[in-house]
């Protein structure tokens, strides 16, 4: 099957490999992308929380006797609490 690519594809071993140019502005949100989800996924444990063991993108942790569970995807947060104090002090802190 001819491709607009195949002047661009190179074989790494066995893997066809295409390599492009990103311009600046793409590279900063996914390098502002990278840092949302290392501060999330590194520091919960700081936070007092735990990463979810089926879904890498969930954590949680009891505050006051009640569960506070948040969940990411890319750079969408979503944080629920039954107490809208602990999650702006959560906002606070992320």
């Amino acid at each position: 099957m001819e491709s607009v690519y195949n002047d661009y594809i190179v074989w790494e071993d066995r893997d066809k490999v295409l390599y492009t140019h990103v311009t600046m502005a793409l590279y900063r949100l996914l390098e502002s992308a990278m840092i949302f989800y290392m501060k999330l996924v590194e520091n919960p444990q700081h936070y007092g929380s735990d990463i979810n063991s089926y879904n890498p993108c969930v954590a949680s942790k009891t505050v006051k006797g009640n569960q506070m569970t948040f969940s990411w995807h890319v750079h969408d947060l979503k944080v629920s609490h039954v107490n809208p104090q602990e999650i702006d002090r959560f906002l606070k802190w992320i």
